[in-house]
């Protein structure tokens, strides 16, 4: 808490003091919730087929945390960063010093996360608002895949011009048919060349890609079915 007033000198020579006046500075950090209560992000990690809770210690899970808060849009610069290795700890929370009051932030950052017999993937936050008002925080479920079911493949996205696009979130949703939705289980980035690598699985199942750059939608691929079209060279 600092006291401070307001010295006004005037042309004439003459000055009046104002009333004194305060400022409170709080410190603000983010950690893993040990210290801080204040939870902005809380991800779970379930396997992506069968939906079920993986264990901590039994599944040997592990998620990766990098995360960087910024005042706006422009700035290149973070106010606050973040990183953390989860290694068999479930869930993995995250969480901050002070109460954000009337400010926001934009949040940018990468998950990355994997498990025994399972593929290690990537889930991107980019430029996400946070305050205290409309967003305390998010519960973000991670989905992942099996190993064995899962096939890499490279992603290419390019605008109208067919120029690659960078920086575009690559939105894998998954139909889960019996419940009649679709599900969030992987967001991988593009690189300069508008390319990154997504897990899926072959042929029977359906997804969507939603491509998204700094909050605006820039493509949509419904009920896709991904298939091996040359297999003899991968």
């Amino acid at each position: 808490n600092y006291t401070f007033n307001w010295i006004i000198t005037l042309n004439d020579t003459s000055s009046y003091n104002s009333t004194v006046n305060n400022q409170t500075v709080s410190n603000l950090n983010l950690d893993n919730c040990s210290t801080n209560t204040i939870m902005i992000y809380n991800f779970t990690l379930k396997d992506e087929e069968a939906e079920s809770y993986l264990n901590a210690t039994g599944d040997n899970t592990s998620i990766k945390i990098d995360l960087s808060l910024y005042s706006n849009i422009t700035s290149s610069t973070s106010a606050l960063s973040f990183f953390k290795s989860y290694n068999q700890t479930l869930p993995a929370r995250v969480c901050i010093s002070s109460s954000l009051g009337s400010v926001s932030y934009l949040v940018r950052g990468v998950i990355e996360y994997t498990s025994n017999n399972r593929a290690s993937e990537f889930y991107n936050i980019q430029n996400y608002i946070i305050n205290s008002t409309s967003n305390p925080y998010q519960n973000i479920t991670l989905y992942n895949l099996l190993s064995s079911s899962n096939q890499p493949f490279k992603i290419s996205y390019k605008d109208t011009s067919y120029l690659p696009v960078g920086d575009a979130l690559i939105e894998i949703q998954r139909r889960y048919i019996e419940q009649g939705i679709f599900k969030v289980v992987e967001i991988p980035i593009t690189d300069a060349y508008g390319e990154t690598i997504g897990n899926l699985v072959l042929n029977n199942v359906i997804y969507n890609f939603v491509v998204k750059k700094n909050g605006v939608i820039l493509g949509s691929f419904n009920n896709v079915r991904v298939v091996c079209q040359t297999a003899a060279i991968s």
